[in-house]
């Protein structure tokens, strides 16, 4: 009985170092297995990053297939994140075409670094525009007033250039709230609900 509780107790002691033990093997297992370089072919969504005072409007392609030879972990970061094309400072509004090279493809940081190669079309072709911000007014029927009486967009100079009223998205009723929004997820409205006031 004596020797039973001295093991049970010797077991009971040496439990935790032992579960350590399980942990740390499986974290080393995982990094050897994860550090194999291997190549694999893999669609990954892309997205233009263009600088400041601009906006995409649209480009294609928005998946690109790559030839990319690195780390299995690396892989395995990429499979659920996208790639970014940084777009230079000097751009103009316009159609412009960015090369799908290591200058202007961005991996996400923790990816670390990663040899590629683009399959098929190596460019991304991007319309581009001006970002602007214009005061506008909101317009009700009926005789009804908005609260507040104008908003702010943002958007595309091509949309906003002739832009002077909005509407609500929805028939006005007085002490209602109602939104407003324009094309979509290109043009910003703030605020983007008004109350109806008489």
């Amino acid at each position: 009985m004596l020797e039973r509780r001295r093991r049970l107790k010797t077991f009971v002691t040496n439990l935790p170092l032992a579960i350590l033990s399980l942990l740390i093997a499986g974290a080393l297992w995982f990094y050897v297995v994860s550090g194999q370089v291997i190549e694999v072919n893999l669609d990954l969504p892309i997205k233009p990053v263009v600088p400041d005072g601009f906006t995409v409007v649209s480009y294609t392609p928005e998946v690109v297939t790559l030839y990319i030879k690195a780390k299995k972990r690396q892989i395995m970061i990429l499979q659920n994140s996208h790639i970014e094309v940084k777009v230079d400072r000097g751009i103009k509004p316009g159609k412009k075409k960015i090369p799908l090279d290591e200058a202007h493809v961005k991996f996400p940081i923790i990816a670390g670094n990663l040899e590629f190669r683009v399959m098929g079309r190596a460019e991304m072709t991007l319309d581009v525009d001006s970002l602007v911000e214009k005061k506008v007014k909101v317009v009700l029927s009926n005789g009804l007033r908005a609260s507040p009486d104008s908003v702010l967009v943002i958007g595309p100079a091509r949309y906003l250039k002739n832009l002077t009223s909005v509407l609500t998205d929805s028939v006005p009723v007085k002490g209602n709230y109602t939104t407003i929004s324009l094309g979509g997820k290109l043009i910003k409205v703030i605020p983007s609900v008004v109350k109806v006031v008489p």
